[in-house]
């Protein structure tokens, strides 16, 4: 194992104990929140932007600080639910179930995470000679493989071919497109 080895693995840990602690109730909520939050600021940050011109003079600022207010709030909405259904649920005996199903998503999510990371890696920097010594970049770069195919078509092709450079490691099935 190397440190990159290392660093997957603590990337995994860190997002199972967290999500552990918190339950699977606050994560869902959480990025619950993240997305609905995305969605209203995209279609509303115009509005509350109205309200901010009076008080923010560049254009620009005044739309961010809309977006991100939107976004923030909605989470901050959510976070409030979660809570609230997660006391209920942790008051009727589901507190272990909760915090079990919170450790598989926050492996799932930490997984996400390691297959965006060698995404990045084999599309950008596939020389990376840190990364052909890792055990363990064979197993996400299948996930990138996977996940390759709902990117844009020269992202997938630059990170099919990157994957193609660390084949040693990198599963017999991944070929760059031709």
């Amino acid at each position: 194992m190397n440190l990159f080895d290392c660093l997957l693995i603590a990337i995994l840990a860190y997002s199972t104990i967290v999500a552990f602690m918190r339950g699977i109730i606050l994560e869902l909520f959480s990025l619950g929140g993240l997305i609905v939050g995305i969605l209203i600021a995209s279609w509303n940050y115009g509005r509350l932007t109205v309200y901010l011109e009076h008080f923010i003079t560049t254009p620009a600022i005044a739309e961010i600080v809309s977006f991100l207010l939107l976004v923030i709030g909605v989470m901050v909405l959510s976070a409030l639910l979660g809570k609230a259904l997660n006391r209920t649920a942790h008051a009727i005996g589901l507190g272990f179930f909760d915090r079990i199903l919170g450790a598989v998503f926050g492996f799932g999510r930490g997984c996400l995470l390691g297959v965006a990371i060698l995404m990045a890696i084999a599309a950008f920097i596939p020389h990376s000679t840190w990364i052909e010594n890792s055990q363990l970049s064979s197993y996400f770069l299948a996930g990138a493989h996977a996940v390759s195919f709902v990117v844009p078509y020269d992202l997938q092709h630059r990170i099919l071919d990157g994957a193609e450079q660390l084949k040693h490691n990198a599963p017999y099935w991944i070929k760059p497109l031709r």
